[in-house]
């Protein structure tokens, strides 16, 4: 039997991006046990609410307001109020393959816990491609990424998937104690990577992850993404996620970490032979990387004090089974 299945979206901001992504979710097939969604709006309220009330009602789009701008936190609280259904978790400036949702719960038929799926993402620029080396900067959401299967639509596979589209069972998530509110959008930390972190804890829970190759989606790329100083300030979201990960693993000693700190010295001074070429590419890569390297150091201390940064209060998860 094929699972319920709903959609789930934190939104903050950018009310006429989450329009577009809904009248895109409006135009897709549905499967029998479709079960609606479910937009959370977390921060400032910005118009949100507007733009869900407006979609038809057959369509089934709910509204939620959480006032903590924290999405990991938002997206706590949906799953508190959800049953065992697999979520399909997306973003408010993404569109879809027609079939999609046709898709994950073809892949999830007779499953009711114990795996997760991911599928491909392509970029939908808003003013053309960047240059080719850019995307060596850039996150896998704004250059795209997918999986080689050979044409095998369903392949079981240890890695995880990238946040604006990927599914996983409620249940799961909740007997893993849902998302770390001090990762992602709003975090204390400043941090990227709530999604990535759950799924790596599903993982060690035993969930299997599923690359399901025909789910397909297109993540809107707006212009300054493409700007330096928005790659810089990525780049040092990235290294704070690399830091953080790294200070809370056990075999991180003190020796590696001056190992690690060693190594951003000998980078900053090549970066500074970097910057003498006054070439773009090359400046780029200079200033991408000292904030790179600045973003890991600074990880690094949030992931030493880690018990001690305050978040919202979690909601109280009900006692679940483990996944099988």
């Amino acid at each position: 039997m094929t699972p319920r299945i709903c959609v789930l979206i934190a939104a903050a901001g950018h009310p006429a991006l989450l329009e577009r992504t809904l009248q895109s979710l409006g135009a897709c097939e549905k499967p029998s046990r479709f079960a609606g969604t479910l937009v959370v709006e977390n921060g400032p309220q910005c118009g949100i609410e507007e733009v869900v009330s407006a979609r038809p009602r057959d369509e089934r789009v709910r509204y939620l307001y959480v006032p903590e701008p924290n999405k990991s936190h938002a997206l706590n609280v949906c799953l508190q109020q959800m049953g065992d259904e697999l979520i399909f978790f997306t973003d408010d400036d993404v569109r879809f393959d027609s079939r999609i949702l046709l898709v994950y719960a073809q892949a999830s038929w007779g499953v009711t816990a114990g795996e997760f799926y991911g599928g491909p993402l392509y970029p939908d620029y808003e003013s053309g491609p960047p240059p080719d080396w850019y995307r060596e900067f850039l996150p896998k959401t704004a250059c795209g990424w997918e999986v080689n299967t050979g044409g095998v639509p369903r392949v079981t596979m240890n890695r995880t998937f990238l946040g604006p589209n990927w599914a996983a069972f409620a249940s799961d998530l909740r007997a893993i104690g849902g998302f770390e509110p001090r990762l992602g959008p709003g975090a204390p930390t400043g941090s990227t990577g709530q999604e990535t972190e759950a799924q790596q804890r599903l993982m060690r829970a035993g969930v299997k992850g599923v690359y399901v190759s025909n789910a397909m989606a297109w993540h809107f790329v707006r212009s300054r993404y493409l700007t330096r100083q928005w790659i810089v300030e990525r780049g040092y979201r990235h290294g704070l996620e690399w830091g953080i990960r790294m200070a809370r693993d056990p075999k991180f000693t003190a020796k590696r970490e001056r190992r690690v700190r060693r190594r951003m010295n000998r980078r900053i001074w090549f970066n500074r032979l970097l910057r003498l070429t006054r070439m773009e590419r090359w400046t780029l890569t200079a200033d991408y990387w000292d904030s790179r390297w600045r973003g890991r150091i600074d990880g690094i201390t949030f992931g030493r004090r880690w018990d001690e940064i305050e978040v919202p209060e979690m909601p109280e998860f009900a006692p679940l089974r483990r996944a099988a």
